[in-house]
């Protein structure tokens, strides 16, 4: 499967691993994954490297699950380490953030809402080098301030 960064682009920007097939949607189009080994793989690329950044994604969650449930993730090249992610917490429905910051300091916290199960969900992360914000359907979740030293 393409998945591709604009309608008018021709090149595969990543590749979809799973036993399942996309399903058009009310959304216009999603992938739907059945929560065991599919996922999305993009090739690692400087540019996804963020510093400042909003990363988002709309979720449908169908069921609470014993282990954790990455949503989006950027590995290093070497796939050691992690620039971003968002996952859902085993056994229950609020989100982990985690990001490497300017300074080079892992962030990490919880979100304070937990998601709605069965529905859609948007959740979205943004970065500007001092302040993390989390939004969960578009209300914020959490804020944080960060400056260099911070633990």
């Amino acid at each position: 499967m393409m998945i591709s960064n604009n309608i008018d682009s021709n090149q595969e920007i990543a590749t979809l691993v799973s036993s399942e097939s996309s399903s058009n949607t009310e959304q216009d189009f999603a992938l739907a994954f059945d929560g065991v080994d599919d996922y999305v793989s993009i090739p690692h690329s400087s540019n996804l490297s963020l510093n400042n950044f909003t990363v988002e994604a709309w979720i449908n969650p169908n069921q609470i699950k014993g282990d954790w449930q990455p949503l989006i993730t950027k590995e290093a090249s070497n796939g050691t380490a992690r620039n971003y992610g968002l996952f859902i917490v085993p056994n229950e429905m609020r989100i982990h953030f985690v990001f490497l910051d300017i300074y080079g300091v892992w962030r990490y916290d919880y979100s304070v809402k937990s998601l709605q199960l069965n529905q859609w969900n948007h959740i979205a992360m943004t970065y500007d080098g001092n302040k993390f914000n989390f939004y969960l359907n578009g209300v914020l979740d959490k804020s944080l301030n960060f400056w260099r030293g911070d633990n």
